[in-house]
């Protein structure tokens, strides 16, 4: 039985320890270390597809959600991803990887960036073997490699050739997959798909096999996972889609998944049945057509005014001034696409009847769905009519002009002031003041028609469709090039060149907005400097007397929008002017190119310019602290300014800033580690970014005397946040300690070195028994049998400390203390840092750690093996075990060993105790069981299923009772416990003596006494027995001679057995 060891544990051990490292919370948590969860896919990946559950794979680490990143795709696979589903709660069966960022790239830290390899069947992914170690991302995996799982619901089973619909809105719709040997669901490819395809697996579902509609190109989003069928060819006849010739060898991607639309009995609606949607009025909107009682779009190839007139006059409309809409205007859809290469006549009564592809069958993507405007008998404006739309007041919007009945957009090419004075006058509104916006979609998008194009006013007109333009109807325009308005209001919200901050976390920041024309609107960020940001704060009365702190200039996008329009661009300020609108050209007022989330913010100083008042002081510039760490040694480094905290970039950032950093925080360096952190492992920051390239010396007691600490929004994103962790060291230089065994009193042998354990590397020839023992005292056990030797417990130390001169056994414990005796060296061998088991007692040990006994088995040379450690026994796991290892064993236990035989499968029955050894390879010459190479002590992957047993030779007994027989050896401290066992288990040799390791053990006082006592005991028992029986003899003879007479013996034998027993003598 070939086994892969358990490194498993070992991996899971150093990725918990790496993280905790980094990851000391004390607080309250959330999420537990190991725990997943799924994030939503984001972008156009479906959460769900009606039967699987969906997402980027997250894991928590110190109550904090970060993703699973897996450099080699082919690394992350379907074992991976069953443990994965499993753990979540879903079912293991059907899992599928995804990897690459497929859904999506989480928002949280890196925490595992290793190749991982799971068997299946473990519970968590933390059991799996993380290659190269696991452990935190070091910077060479990035969130594009995120890993994400598809997973079945729970109780999931599939059998071969069983069909489903995936993706749909309805049962009878969806993508077609088919389940395959493995009882995993995949896709069909399009190629040859066809009516009676789709009929077989429409009635292999309960539908009508007649009737069903064929789709192909993913027509409901991209399968995940295998594509199981190519080629398929079916007659229709068939029962079953795999009783139909395919090809499984694919050379199809998912982007070709093919689809069905089954027939119902009682449809929702009707083949060929039109409605509109999404439109503003319920005469518009994007065209849908139902078919097998599924709705699905209309693609706009070849679609014109001849098919939205059909359309319209199937609903009910008339025919006359109906426009097509293309490009998705209303929205895209988010069904099938039915119809494609619509060509109508005009005079057919339904969309059904003019010639078209086959239903299903297109080219398309939604953003080519078509949309029509029918003229609406209800509604009627007037040519040239103008109306804003989407502001917040009625001097505000997008401008619609009025055409036969139709109101469509206005093209912002050249669009200006004098345009927006016609407008507004057009309007009522007074034309000296009007803002014309062009370059933003503030006011929204339009939808249907854009009328006009390259409109040029005098300013004078009337109406618009009195200036200049390219023609109604002629435009290169799209939606988001709408043109907009702002007519001076006669109630006016704010007055001109006031300024205010808003959407900001204290009353001296946020994004900045100006008056003009009685309306509020930001401030595009082009050319924003310190000196425009000093006329805002002098302009709300912020400053610093001394102008020790300026303020701050944040570019666009940092605070978010509020809603107002852009109007100013581009302000080119000196610092003294007492206005913005000084800084301003007027001339290109509602130019700017720039969008609502590009409007420019400030930070100013606190202080009042009177100083009569000073403004609350959240915090002091220069102060430091640390966040989002989970307690407060730890954590992202913010400073303050101006009362606003914002973050350090990590660029340049070390060691040295780390030790300023701690030091600052009031930190002793002589007991503390300062540990500057990597990217990822505390949560980014939301403000701003202060500082970048600090240099320390590590001297500094406060960062900002760092060079490069000055105050200014850094173009750096809070993915390259700077971290700390002040951390106390956890020993103190020359401790030592046993670490990483199963219990306290086993383990490493490890010391402190510059505030780090670090196991002793060595070999036990380094040790004596007195240093071994005086190691176990000094820790608290008694100084008997302890136990050494390398390689008897797994070490994940990066380094490991060589004794160099310590060989005095009575100042031993003082000797590996001193700094000096320890030299740091390259890592230790495999198999060669120290590992030590002490007796917690004084107590009679049961058995000594290396003993090994049989037990179970018909004869005192065979039965299970068990191996002793620490005073007690346990069995031994039968991977790689051979005869090899049987031969060391019977060696050990005093018998011959030219015949041993290792057997596997709990031959003898299982054990009730625990593993202590597993994947043993001995060379067959070994004394000691432990000689052997084996995996570390009570590291295993086994059960009680899998123990080994030995069967020895028996020892060859003598023939003649003359021969002295000398008892064979026996290891007097397991007498008293394997006396008992053997009593039960019949494993006493023939000489009376009991099979254990075979070595001559110290006879100890008590033992020696335990033995005469034994003496004694039967002694005294056989001289009772003897004195009853001449009792009882003698009495018989009495009552015989009161009879009548003794009898006479009748032969010399009798006479010679009554005295062998002890017969009286005849006058008694």
């Amino acid at each position: 039985m070939m086994r892969t060891m358990k490194r498993e544990t070992t991996a899971a051990g150093v990725i918990l320890m790496t993280l905790i490292l980094f990851h000391c919370t004390l607080g309250q948590t959330t999420c537990s270390n190991g725990e997943l969860r799924l994030m939503p896919p984001t972008g156009n990946v479906p959460s769900t597809d009606t039967h699987r559950v969906t997402g980027t794979l997250e894991i928590c680490f110190n109550n904090l959600w970060g993703s699973i990143c897996v450099p080699d795709p082919s690394n992350w696979t379907h074992e991976d991803a069953r443990v994965a589903c499993k753990q979540l709660g879903y079912s293991s069966n059907g899992a599928i990887p995804l990897n690459g960022g497929y859904y999506g790239q989480s928002a949280g830290p890196v925490h595992l960036s290793q190749n991982i390899k799971c068997d299946g069947d473990e519970s968590s992914l933390l059991n799996c073997i993380m290659i190269n170690g696991g452990g935190t991302d070091g910077g060479t995996c990035t969130h594009a490699q995120d890993v994400g799982v598809a997973c079945e619901v729970e109780g999931f089973s599939c059998s071969s050739g069983d069909v489903r619909l995936s993706g749909g809105g309805s049962s009878n719709e969806g993508r077609v997959e088919v389940c395959n040997g493995e009882g995993e669901y995949g896709t069909i490819c399009d190629d040859h798909w066809d009516s009676n395809d789709a009929g077989v697996v429409c009635s292999q579902l309960g539908y009508m096999r007649e009737g069903s509609i064929t789709l192909g190109r993913s027509a409901y989003g991209e399968g995940i996972g295998y594509i199981s069928v190519t080629h398929i060819g079916c007659f229709g006849t068939e029962d079953n889609i795999t009783s139909c010739d395919t090809d499984s060898i694919s050379t199809c991607s998912h982007s070709e998944d093919a689809s069905v639309i089954c027939r119902v009995p009682n449809p929702v609606c009707l083949d060929g049945e039109v409605r509109l949607v999404n439109g503003r009025i319920p005469s518009e909107g994007r065209v849908e057509v139902c078919y097998n009682g599924v709705w699905g779009s209309v693609c706009h190839d070849y679609w014109g005014d001849t098919d939205a007139g059909v359309a319209c006059s199937q609903l009910g409309y008339s025919s006359q001034g109906a426009k097509a809409i293309k490009y998705a205007d209303f929205g895209e859809g988010d069904g099938p696409i039915l119809l494609d290469n619509v060509q109508c006549q005009g005079t057919e009564r339904y969309l059904n009847e003019c010639s078209s592809n086959d239903v299903g069958a297109h080219n398309c993507r939604h953003s080519q769905d078509a949309g029509v405007i029918c003229q609406d008998p209800s509604f009627t404006c007037t040519n040239g009519h103008v109306r804003l739309v989407g502001g917040a007041t009625s001097g505000e919007g997008r401008v619609e002009i009025c055409h036969d009945n139709h109101y469509g957009s206005v093209c912002n090419d050249r669009w200006g002031q004098e345009e927006a004075e016609v407008v507004c006058g057009q309007l009522g509104f007074q034309r000296k003041g009007s803002i014309g916006i062009s370059g933003s979609t503030y006011y929204g998008s339009g939808v249907g028609l854009i009328y006009l194009d390259d409109v040029t006013c005098n300013g004078n007109e009337d109406n618009l469709f009195e200036c200049t333009h390219r023609g109604i109807g002629r435009s290169n325009c799209y939606h988001h090039q709408d043109a907009a308005v702002i007519c001076k209001n006669t109630t006016p919200s704010c007055t001109d060149g006031e300024v205010r901050l808003v959407n900001g976390s204290r009353p001296n920041e946020g994004r900045v907005e100006a008056c003009y024309s009685g309306v509020w609107s930001g401030i595009c960020d082009n050319d924003w400097t310190i000196e425009d940001a000093t006329v805002i704060c002098n302009k709300l009365n912020y400053n610093d007397n001394n102008n020790a702190f300026p303020p701050v200039s944040v570019p666009g996008g940092y605070y978010p929008p509020s809603g107002g329009p852009t109007i100013f661009s581009s302000p080119d300020c000196n610092g003294s002017e007492s206005d913005i609108l000084q800084c301003l050209n007027i001339s290109n007022i509602g130019t700017g190119t720039c969008y609502s989330d590009e409007h420019v913010g400030v930070i100013c100083p606190v202080h009042k310019v009177d100083g009569a008042n000073v403004r609350t002081q959240y915090c002091s510039n220069g102060e430091i602290r640390l966040v989002d760490g989970g307690s407060g040694n730890q954590g992202r480094v913010e400073v303050c300014h101006n009362s606003v905290w914002g973050s350090v970039c990590d660029d340049g950032w070390g060691q040295l800033e780390a030790s300023v950093v701690c030091r600052q925080l009031g930190y002793n360096l002589t007991t503390t580690r300062a540990i500057p952190t990597p990217r990822g492992i505390f949560k980014p920051g939301s403000g701003p970014v202060f500082l970048s390239d600090v240099q320390c010396y590590g001297i500094e007691n406060n960062l900002m005397k760092c060079s490069g600490a000055s105050v200014r929004y850094q173009d750096c994103p809070h993915s390259n946040d700077a971290g700390v962790i002040c951390m106390s060291l956890p020993c103190t230089d020359g401790d030592i300690r046993l670490a990483e065994g199963v219990r306290e009193s086993e383990g490493i042998l490890e010391r402190c070195h510059e505030g780090e354990w670090h196991g002793i590397c060595g070999g036990e020839e380094e040790l004596t028994t007195e240093q071994v023992g005086g190691v176990c005292m000094h820790l608290g056990y008694t100084n008997k049998n302890a136990y050494i030797r390398p390689g008897l417990f797994s070490s994940s130390h990066s380094l490991t400390l060589r004794m160099s001169q310590c060989s005095d056994d009575s100042d031993f414990i003082g000797c590996i203390r001193e700094e000096g005796s320890i030299t740091t060296g390259a890592q230790c061998p495999v198999g060669k840092v120290l590992g030590v088991v002490c007796q917690v007692t004084d107590m009679e040990m049961l058995c000594s750690t290396g003993d090994v006994r049989l037990v179970g088995g018909a004869s005192h040379t065979e039965g299970r093996l068990e191996v002793c450690v620490g005073g007690e026994w346990g069995s031994v796991c039968d991977d790689h075990w051979d005869n090899k290892g049987a031969t060391t064993v019977c060696r050990q236990l005093g018998y011959p060993h030219t015949a041993a035989t290792g057997v596997g499968g709990s031959h003898f029955g299982p054990g009730n105790g625990g593993i202590f050894l597993d994947n043993i390879r001995c060379q067959g010459n070994e004394t000691d069981l432990l000689e052997c190479d084996s995996s570390s002590l009570k590291t295993h992957n086994c059960d009680h299923r899998e123990d080994a047993g030995v069967i020895c030779q028996d020892i060859v007994q003598p023939t003649t009772t003359a021969t002295a027989v000398t008892p064979p050896r026996i290891t007097v401290t397991t007498t008293v416990q394997v006396t008992e066992e053997n009593s039960s288990t019949g494993s006493q040799d023939g000489s009376g003596g009991v099979r254990t390791n075979g070595l001559v053990g110290d006879i100890s006082t008590k033992t020696l006494i335990i033995a005469v006592a034994s003496l004694i005991t039967v002694c005294v028992f056989i001289v009772c027995i003897t004195v009853i029986t001449i009792i009882i003899f003698k009495y018989r003879r009495l009552r015989l001679k009161l009879k009548g007479g003794v009898p006479v013996p009748t032969d010399v034998s009798s006479q010679k057995t009554d005295s062998v027993i002890g017969s009286p003598p005849p006058d008694i």
